[in-house]
């Protein structure tokens, strides 16, 4: 389906009886999650490492994101003591789209990061034509060309939303698609 994936290949000789090759068993081991963990774990502490600015690494982490799978954008909104969103990192995105949402609040109808900032839970948005949690903002996304949008609350350890991570898609999602970009997810904010 488009989608990149990491395998394990281990291939094994069957011979006869003479020593000649008959065949080969092959096996083929799907190790996407953990490649993807570890290729972003280890960018963004050669980042740390270096000792680059926040916004460095985390437009870092994005853009690997967006390498992984070319199909999406990812953004990073922070959420202030205040509810307000400041935009982090979204490499992808116009600074008009990052200027526009700086400062906004969260809220209950406000956008996929917003809404999830606010409900503290993941929220997923597969047509942002329709959705009413795009009431207000639609018109900043769809001239992009973003169709949907996939939020993800960032917790610190006392369970308070900091920080959102999102995925913006730009054509329809399948089920393949949505197990390949939730591991993206896991691997970003956990």
């Amino acid at each position: 389906h488009g989608q990149r994936y990491w395998a394990k290949v281990i291939s094994n000789p069957v011979m006869n009886a003479e020593g000649s090759l008959l065949y080969t068993v092959s096996t083929l081991t799907d190790i996407t999650s953990a490649k993807m963990h570890e290729v972003l774990q280890h960018q963004a502490l050669e980042a740390l490492v270096a000792e680059r600015p926040l916004a460095e690494v985390l437009n870092l982490m994005c853009r690997e994101v967006e390498r992984i799978a070319p199909d999406i954008a990812a953004t990073i909104l922070e959420v202030d003591n205040y509810g307000k969103l400041h935009p982090l990192a979204g490499p992808s995105m116009p600074d008009e789209y990052s200027q526009a949402l700086d400062g906004s609040s969260i809220g209950p109808k406000a956008g996929a990061c917003g809404t999830a900032a606010f409900r503290n839970e993941v929220v997923i948005v597969d047509d942002i034509a329709t959705d009413p949690l795009w009431e207000g903002y639609r018109q900043l996304i769809l001239p992009l060309g973003y169709i949907g949008c996939w939020s993800t609350p960032v917790r610190n350890n006392h369970g308070q939303v900091i920080a959102t991570f999102a995925l913006y898609f730009r054509t329809p999602r399948n089920t393949m698609a949505r197990a390949f970009h939730q591991g993206l997810i896991d691997a970003c904010t956990h």
